[in-house]
């Protein structure tokens, strides 16, 4: 038998109580503990005894409740059967199975998946090894014909700059071409510059053919201020590298960030789904720190982490966050006492306690 299938039971309250009406508490609670020794370990012994230990009680306690009892079961070859616990146990094998297989079937395509991509890049670099000599030869070869392209291209547009009007005409362009590719730029900036001041009028003067060549010839770039013709240049140097305010973490962010971190899934997106489900409950009134415990309480929670009859997790922030009540709820498993049982266990625990103090009740009303 697979262990998986020991760890869940299913339990139809409704046909269980439809079908132990004439069962009193201790009968029930007898009852109850053998169907889970029954799924636990298959068709239970013929022999009394042992079923009196499986119950907990003394022989004669349980010759008083056994004709009763074993009118549930099926008595073959020294053994009890039960028709719907083997019913359900056939189902549950054959879900397990079914399980395991699309597992298998899974990993095998995870790993065919890394082969390929292995392969891949290999040949990629295969490829790239082989070419690569080859390449930079033909670079070599036509490193001539390249840099008198680009020349050819600078020449090109400084003679539109020039057209244009963005530069004097009569500044030397063959000699120091690259020192005139900002002109056009820093004149759009100063243009803007003007708009926005209104109290304060810009003024800019055309270098003349002799201020221009002194200024190619001279390495200092921007002009020295100290000279008086050159106190006030046309266009001045500006830094090509925007910077960037950093952006404010939003509260949204920060709970994520902690869910991140208690989950242990650092690879997860907060999409449009997850923070719109964080910021209502945001408006709704919770604080971060309340949020947070929300998280921090479904961590402690075994059914929402896994542990229950479909191995399946449920501890996405956006279920945590999906309304109200789900915050409150998680919040209220931090005080919790935690339990030996499991997440399934304690519920059909609580189940069965609640039960027998009803069943308890009617009877002390009687």
């Amino acid at each position: 038998m697979a262990s998986k299938i020991n760890i869940w039971i299913p339990l139809d309250i409704g046909a269980y109580l439809s079908g132990t009406t004439r069962l009193v508490w201790q009968e029930h609670a007898a009852y109850l503990l053998l169907i889970f020794d029954y799924w636990t370990n298959g068709p239970l012994p013929d022999d009394d005894k042992i079923l009196s230990r499986i119950i907990g009680q003394n022989i004669e306690e349980w010759n008083d409740m056994k004709v009763m009892i074993r009118s549930f079961f099926i008595a073959k070859d020294g053994k009890l059967y039960h028709k719907r616990i083997e019913r359900d146990l056939a189902r549950a094998k054959e879900s397990c199975a079914k399980n395991v297989e699309r597992g298998k079937k899974g990993a095998r395509a995870r790993w065919s998946a890394e082969d390929d991509s292995q392969s891949n890049a290999q040949a990629m670099l295969n490829e790239c090894s082989d070419y690569s000599t080859s390449i930079v030869e033909a670079c070599l070869e036509n490193s001539p014909s390249i840099v008198e392209a680009y020349s050819k291209h600078c020449l090109s547009n400084a003679q539109a700059m020039l057209s244009d009007g963005y530069i004097d005409k009569d500044i030397d362009i063959d000699k120091d071409i690259d020192k005139y590719q900002h002109l056009k730029q820093d004149k759009q900036s100063d243009s803007k510059e003007e708009k926005e001041k209104s109290t304060s009028k810009s003024k800019s003067t055309t270098l003349s053919s002799k201020k221009t060549k002194a200024l190619l010839e001279n390495d200092n770039y921007p002009w020295d201020d100290n000279e008086d013709h050159l106190s006030k240049p046309v266009c001045r140097a500006k830094d090509s590298t925007a910077v960037m305010a950093p952006s404010k973490v939003s509260f949204a962010q920060i709970i994520f960030k902690h869910w991140q971190d208690v989950m242990v899934s650092p690879r997860s997106i907060m999409d449009a789904k997850r923070r719109l489900a964080i910021e209502a409950r945001l408006k709704d009134g919770y604080m971060v720190d309340q949020l947070k415990m929300a998280i921090d309480g479904c961590k402690l929670s075994d059914h929402h982490m896994g542990i229950n009859d479909r191995n399946t997790r449920y501890n996405d922030i956006e279920l945590i966050c999906r309304n109200a009540v789900n915050v409150d709820k998680f919040i209220a498993l931090i005080n919790q006492p935690k339990s030996s049982l499991t997440a399934k266990g304690q519920s059909n625990a609580n189940m069965i306690l609640e039960w027998m103090q009803e069943k308890s009740a009617e009877l002390s009303s009687m």
